[in-house]
């Protein structure tokens, strides 16, 4: 069984450079039941930083609608909405790097079905997409899906969570990206359909990484019942940063019969200190502030000091390549400096708006200086023209407004946050070939 997985990389440049999507982490088990039908559950996670909240009376709430369609042979054959609220009380933790977990089951008999869900963030509007083709575990399977968690705790006997099994309650974490040295690999899994009430199961785990063994263990394990509810606790202290593979092999000695699971998962090193690129928080939070959407910004507004560097650290950290250095903001400081070198005038190039796009964008693929037109009722002015083609499409023109190389935009084409001036042709001239512009 194939699962929905994303690496960390992925996911966490996504969270700069696609704003529109939800990122929705999704992980699916299934497990047997006494009757022999397929469990499905789908354990999914929201970091808060993904989701719109607003201000309430009793605190800081954010509304998720999940829609859920079952079907055959293309025809829907069930479908439900699950309609969830989130109240945090502080406002801080809106953009913490804690997130929302949920857990949908379903028993699903001898069919095949594709499912679906929509992930709906209802103030914002934006929606993540997850489809699945389900395949029913066989009836006679021995081992069942593997299911991930960061930790586990003994159940109080009033706690009422979906994530408790039995007496053990479980922090699942349905992303498989685990972190040093928090952070334990738990896998829960049931051994069912065994011979005789009572017999030995031999099992292996192995963990693979970049083709080579770092992790090995075999055990004899007795087991008195038909089924038998079992998880293992992994210390990822010594394990190296990256992308592993885990198969987990189990043996009725009874029988002789086998059944191997295989899984992903991702381990990143936990960064222990603060990492800004600049001394003033006011000045890393007004350059974060390039790549946030409006929405984002509001947040920054009523944040204290410390909440402003918790959002900058976890900005950072969040966008971060999972390489030993922290790649995306090298990035930045390197595009933050050539900014300060070319773009400098009476004030920090990095600053200016030649200085916010190349931050934001990188270099332009291609560069048109000219001067504006003799027929404009300004004084000829220098201009520049940045045309972005090779990953997106935009535009824009900068014009040197005040001859002082302080270029200014008049006008900028598909960039929802950029601004046209509305007399932007006036200051180009009605000789301005606008051809030059496409």
């Amino acid at each position: 069984m194939r699962k929905s997985f994303i690496l960390a990389m992925f996911f966490f440049l996504n969270s700069v450079f696609a704003q529109e999507k939800i990122t929705v982490f999704v992980d699916e088990n299934r497990f047997l039941n006494k009757q022999q039908n397929t469990i499905l559950d789908i354990n999914y996670q929201i970091g808060y930083q993904e989701m719109t909240f607003v201000k309430t009376d009793d605190g800081f709430i954010s509304k998720l609608n999940v829609a859920l369609k079952i079907k055959n042979d293309k025809k829907v054959v069930f479908e439900e909405d699950y309609d969830k609220e989130i109240l945090l009380k502080e406002k801080s933790l809106t953009v913490s790097d804690r997130s929302f977990y949920d857990r949908i089951s379903l028993t699903l008999g001898k069919k095949n079905y594709f499912l679906e869900l929509i992930f709906l963030d209802v103030f914002s509007g934006r929606q993540d997409l997850w489809k699945h083709q389900f395949e029913k575990l066989p009836e006679n399977s021995l081992l069942s899906d593997l299911e991930f968690s960061v930790g586990l705790h003994k159940a109080s006997e009033k706690e009422k969570t979906i994530f408790r099994r039995g007496d053990i309650v479980y922090d699942i974490n349905p992303d498989h990206i685990f972190r040093k040295p928090d952070d334990d690999l738990v896998i829960y899994y049931e051994i069912q359909n065994i011979a005789q009430d009572s017999t030995s199961i031999q099992q292996k785990i192995e963990i693979m990484n970049k083709e080579s063994t770092i992790f090995f263990e075999e055990k004899e394990i007795f087991i008195n019942a038909s089924k038998s509810a079992r998880f293992e606790t992994i210390d990822l202290t010594d394990f190296p940063a990256g992308y592993s593979q885990i198969k987990f092999f189990v043996k009725d000695l009874q029988t002789g019969e086998i059944e191997v699971r295989e899984d992903y998962f991702s381990l990143m090193e936990k960064r222990e200190k603060r990492i800004f690129i600049f001394d003033d928080v006011e000045k890393e939070i007004e350059l974060i502030k390039y790549f946030l959407q409006t929405s984002q910004k509001k947040v920054l507004q009523d944040l204290s000091e410390d909440g402003k560097k918790n959002f900058a650290q976890r900005f950072w950290i969040s966008n971060d390549l999972g390489d030993s250095k922290n790649s995306f903001q090298e990035l930045i400081l390197d595009r933050l400096e050539y900014a300060n070198e070319q773009f400098s005038s009476f004030k920090k190039g990095w600053k200016t708006d030649r200085g916010r796009i190349y931050i934001k964008h990188g270099a332009p693929d291609d560069i048109i200086k000219g001067e504006s037109g003799s027929y404009t009722k300004f004084t000829k002015k220098d201009y520049q023209i940045w045309k972005y083609r090779s990953h997106y499409n935009a535009t824009y023109i900068f014009l040197d407004v005040r001859a002082d190389r302080n270029y200014k935009i008049i006008y900028a084409e598909n960039d929802d946050v950029e601004i046209s001036h509305p007399n932007w042709r006036e200051y180009m001239g009605k000789d301005f070939d606008e051809g030059l512009l496409y």
